[in-house]
């Protein structure tokens, strides 16, 4: 159905006697897009709270109605719309919005930070430095940061962050100490604006400044006047260039209110609420009776609570940022070191190695025994190199290309999106793979995990780690076979046809068995079959080593293993083997089976992982 400027459609969907849920879900993907008609008005005086339709206007924001809506989260959220951790404060800069000056920020000051789309980075770098000597910001601004200005003077505010502005651009220090405490700058901030309209700086927000928003659908039927509630702005939001963005998952994850501007109109979303400009809504009922959430009949927010309501496992966030963009893929660890650090202050600290987190035993992290997580690590070492194992069990969507100045055994070394983590609830944490790691440093010295993170009680000075990582495991031997080509198109060119066959192609691991017999399981690879075909060459034609490094907890000993190809530097993953998903061959009768890695061939080896 073509979308028609300006116009409003009611949808009548027949319903059906089945149990068909294809009225519902057509109606609902109508909704999103074309939103409900609702009256601004009732005819009657109701007793009982309706939800109805705002009129607003495509060239003005109703600030008083943003004041209310932060000032019913700041009065009923008290304990869940706060800062995590006030024991610190970031220490940053602002701009004053009254004087247009960037001055040190004021001890325990209200201010607004700002999330948008950088867009491309201008080359004459005047045009993001501020005077040195005055702060005064310079004369140009992106429209999107002196709309974003305009925005906190109406809301009786004066402070406004912007990374633009506040980060010294030209000095490195200032912005990798910056980079590390973003979740400090937004977590702190009294609201976020969030720019989720338009693809640079340059769009500005719309209803502030000099770009209307697109006009509400409305008409007068005999005195009643109707408006649309228009698109729904979390489906909008979604569909954003800003969502695409990889630095601003942690930027809307630590906000606690965060205010968003799109082309149709305002959306708020705190930590326990959210409403829309375009529908009147009765907060007090749609809350519970003491006012501290909405009620669980009413859908959930964009951010499910932010950082501070629900905690997602490390891996959870890892697996969301790596689907965001990135202009410079240098940035890739920097964008999550925010969500790391926030982490590795817990009560049940995670750390990472280069992204790698090591997550702690369940039924201990559970209740928080952190005395109790030192005193198993101590008493059993090798768990905690069984720890760091799991986390190396990720695997990438599809096949990608290397990232340039990350380890090929970290994710951040591969520019693709991830698959689900195997993580505790699916991997064995009583089971000891019998692996140790050596994390290289660089002085060039290497230190272990249990040095590396004091929990042998003498804590070792530690500085960056580098790439390389040494790894003493258990290994098998694989053969890859891929199953037979699919029909190719036909008038296909050579490169077409060896283009389609890498595309299409499925690659197994075949592993040979004490008793001669083989098994076959899926072998998901990380590195991409491409480049003249040769690496498809090298992986039918060659013998694969592969590190054990965990197993699963629902069969006996099913080993998880990494798949390394051998390289001057050291060995470089290409893929993952899961042999939970197990046959005793790959045709089309294939039969599962379950794996015990004991009937394996194994050898112990000493590996140097780059």
């Amino acid at each position: 159905m073509p979308k028609i400027e300006n116009t409003a459609v009611l949808g009548l969907v027949k319903a059906e006697k089945s149990n068909s849920q294809k009225p519902q879900l057509l109606s609902h993907e109508i909704l999103k897009q074309w939103g409900y008609i609702c009256p601004i008005a009732l005819p009657t005086r109701s007793v009982h709270p309706r939800v109805i339709g705002r009129s607003i206007e495509p060239d003005a924001i109703d600030y008083e109605l943003i004041k209310s809506w932060v000032r019913f989260c700041t009065n009923c959220h008290v304990k869940t719309c706060r800062i995590l951790d006030d024991s610190c404060t970031p220490p940053c800069r602002l701009i004053d919005c009254s004087t247009r000056k960037v001055v040190e920020a004021p001890k325990n000051c209200q201010y607004v930070a700002m999330s948008y789309v950088w867009g491309i980075k201008e080359k004459d770098a005047r045009n993001y430095l501020v005077c040195t000597e005055t702060g005064l910001l310079p004369k140009h601004l992106p429209t999107v940061i002196e709309d974003a200005m305009t925005v906190v003077r109406s809301l009786d505010l004066q402070y406004l962050w912007v990374d633009r502005y506040c980060i010294i651009q030209n000095d490195d220090t200032d912005v990798l100490k910056h980079m590390g405490i973003m979740d400090l700058i937004y977590n702190h901030a009294h609201m976020t604006i969030i720019a989720a309209a338009g693809s640079d700086p340059s769009f500005g927000l719309p209803g502030v400044g000099s770009r209307s928003r697109i006009p509400q659908p409305c008409a007068n039927v005999k005195g009643h006047v109707l408006v649309s509630t228009l698109p729904d702005p979390q489906d909008m939001v979604k569909r954003s260039k800003w969502m695409e963005r990889a630095w601003v998952y942690q930027e809307a994850l630590f906000s606690i209110r965060r205010l968003i501007f799109t082309e149709h109109q305002v959306y708020f979303e705190c930590n326990n609420m959210h409403c829309h400009e375009s529908i009147q809504t009765p907060l007090e009922a749609f809350h519970t009776n003491d006012r501290r959430r909405y009620r669980t009949c009413i859908r959930h927010g964009m951010f499910r609570g932010g950082f501070g309501k629900r905690c997602w496992p490390l891996t959870s966030h890892i697996q969301k940022y790596s689907e965001k963009a990135l202009t410079y893929q240098s940035d890739i660890l920097r964008g999550m070191l925010g969500i790391f650090r926030a982490f590795e202050k817990f009560s049940y600290p995670i750390h990472h190695i280069l992204g790698v987190p090591i997550e702690f035993d369940m039924d201990l992290t559970y209740w928080k025994q952190q005395g109790a997580i030192y005193k198993q690590y101590r008493a059993y070492p090798w768990k905690l190199s069984a720890s760091f194992a799991r986390g190396l069990c990720w695997s990438l969507q599809s096949p990608a290309p290397r990232r340039d100045g990350f380890p090929s055994w970290s994710w951040t070394g591969w520019a693709g999106s991830l698959r689900e983590w195997l993580t505790f609830e699916k991997l064995s944490a009583q089971e000891n793979p019998g692996i140790e790691f050596r994390v290289a440093l660089e002085d060039g010295s290497f230190a272990t995990l249990h040095e590396l993170y004091g929990f042998t009680g003498s804590k070792v000075a530690v500085s960056k780690t580098s790439q390389h990582l040494d790894v003493e495991a258990w290994t098998i031997q694989i053969l890859i076979v891929s199953s037979s080509y699919p029909e190719i198109s036909q008038g296909s060119t050579e490169s077409e046809k060896l283009t389609q066959q890498e595309g299409m192609r499925e690659f197994y691991a075949k592993a040979e068995l004490n008793d001669g017999t083989s098994v076959y399981s899926p072998l998901i690879l990380s590195k991409q079959p491409g480049g003249g075909n040769d690496f498809v060459t090298r992986l039918h034609d060659s013998t694969w080593d592969c590190i054990v490094l965990s197993y699963r907890k629902q069969a006996s000993r099913s080993p998880v293993v990494m798949v390394i190809e051998d390289q001057e530097d050291g060995a470089e993953r290409i893929g993952l083997v899961d042999f939970w998903t197990c046959w005793s061959d790959i045709n089309e009768s294939r039969s599962s089976i379950v794996l015990d890695d004991r009937k394996l061939l194994k050898t112990r080896r000493k590996i140097r992982l780059s």
